[in-house]
């Protein structure tokens, strides 16, 4: 995750996303299921999936702030 990343998370900002980012959320708005498979260590996802998911799932494409929802 760049600086500017988690600059836009840490302030509920959607202001950058960078394009490999922009690329993935595209495929996942095209698809119909996600499947993630991986193993259970410790009982959390692996840190590569799960700096996947903090890239990916960005403020504005899957969550918003409780406050901004109508």
């Amino acid at each position: 995750m760049s600086e500017e990343e988690y600059l836009c998370e840490a302030n509920y900002n959607e202001s950058y996303i960078s394009p490999d980012v922009l690329e993935e959320q595209e495929l996942i708005n095209n698809s119909d299921i996600l499947t993630f498979i991986f193993p259970i260590f410790w009982l959390d996802a692996p840190s590569k999936l799960v700096g996947w998911f903090s890239r990916v799932f960005t403020y504005g494409f899957r969550y918003y702030n409780d406050d901004e929802q109508e």
